[in-house]
């Protein structure tokens, strides 16, 4: 009880600081129900540290207490931009879980590195010299594609593996990539498990045009707040702004003030 009244407060503080801090991300965070659950809650859908359906955030009380506030911020900014991106909605259909669940990471933390100055020890990043890509080449691939490798480069060698990494890499070297991975993995983790579990898409989850407008509206609110932040360079790219969506921030603000973030 009183635990998990102190983490939801936690949760609370960092989402205002991050609105303050990166208004654009704390904006689409506000977009999401956050919920604390005890560790009986958080077993029955087997949730061993944070996770997102698109539609709530769901935070394991025992994950959080380990956490600085500065982790706890980035946190809430990690899955928030999984939501976003309609990352459980995209990963529903794929059969290693596991190898999305990295690359979907990957993604995220990418883009969450150019503007937080120090990613929690957590947060994945794959080396893409693995597959023989270029860091540049890597960051410009789509979550799906980064999927594939990792999902290839995780099979035991086989007809089906040979030589389909691109660069001419067959089947050599898999195994110490195969270590990698799994030194990866372990090397973010932060007690029981990493930091990202999954979770399918709720049925009632925003539709990926949901989320696009959201980020629209959230980088204009990020440019009104004077003084405040930055809207980070890949949404530029991403949606190109048009000056229509005029969002009743006041109105959207007065009511988180007043709600309690269940």
């Amino acid at each position: 009880g009183r635990k998990m009244a102190t983490q939801q407060e936690r949760i609370r503080r960092c989402l205002s600081a991050l609105l303050v801090k990166f208004p654009f991300y704390g904006a689409l965070a506000l977009r999401l129900e956050h919920r604390v659950l005890s560790a009986k809650e958080a077993d029955s859908i087997r949730l061993q540290t944070a996770a997102t359906d698109g539609k709530r955030i769901f935070y394991r009380a025992q994950f959080l207490q380990r956490m600085s506030d500065q982790d706890l911020t980035f946190l809430i900014a990690h899955e928030t931009l999984h939501a976003a991106l309609s990352h459980p909605l995209r990963g529903s259909d794929k059969d290693d879980q596991e190898a999305w669940n990295i690359a979907s990471d990957d993604t995220v933390n990418r883009l969450l590195g150019k503007d937080f100055e120090r990613l929690p020890k957590f947060a994945v990043i794959v080396d893409p010299k693995a597959f023989g890509i270029s860091e540049s080449e890597w960051e410009k691939m789509a979550t799906e594609a980064k999927y594939l490798l990792l999902a290839k480069k995780k099979q035991p060698s086989g007809e089906e593996s040979e030589g389909q990494l691109g660069k001419g890499q067959g089947t050599r070297g898999k195994g110490q990539v195969k270590d990698k991975l799994t030194a990866e993995k372990e090397s973010m983790q932060t007690g029981e498990s990493n930091a990202c579990d999954f979770l399918p898409p709720a049925a009632d989850a925003p539709t990926p045009e949901q989320w696009r407008q959201w980020i629209k509206e959230a980088a204009e609110f990020a440019e009104s707040v004077k003084g405040h932040g930055i809207v980070p360079a890949w949404v530029d790219e991403w949606v190109t702004a048009s000056g229509e969506a005029k969002v009743p921030w006041q109105k959207v603000l007065r009511q988180f003030v007043q709600q309690r973030v269940i």
